[in-house]
């Protein structure tokens, strides 16, 4: 006769930490442009403005981008939220954008796609 295999309670919570981190890690790492009025846009947006833009997730990945382009800018962080914004100054492109996470998006301002 087999015995059931029992697993320690300090291991379900472990993997259960494990999930919830990972969980709101992918959370914590999507980003959004916030707009002048109040409303969020995906950063897929800035494709009106920069056409070769590839698929940018992140401030990091947009500030690879701008220096691939060997585009002049500014990158300031500013204290807001849990996580922060980021403003890029681009003005070659004309561009002046903030970077917020998603978490800090809500329900306050509609999403503009």
């Amino acid at each position: 006769m087999e015995c059931p295999v029992r697993r320690p309670p300090i291991l379900s919570t472990l993997v259960a930490a494990s999930i919830w981190l990972v969980c709101t890690g992918a959370i914590a790492q999507e980003w959004r442009l916030f707009g002048r009025h109040g409303e969020y846009a995906s950063i897929s947006s800035l494709k009106r403005k920069l056409q070769d833009l590839s698929e940018i997730k992140t401030p990091d990945e947009f500030s690879a981008y701008l220096a691939s382009k060997r585009l002049k800018f500014t990158r300031q962080v500013h204290p807001a939220g849990t996580s922060g914004a980021i403003e890029f100054q681009v003005p070659d492109a004309g561009l002046a954008i903030v970077f917020v996470n998603r978490q800090q998006c809500g329900q306050d301002g509609p999403v503009v796609r």
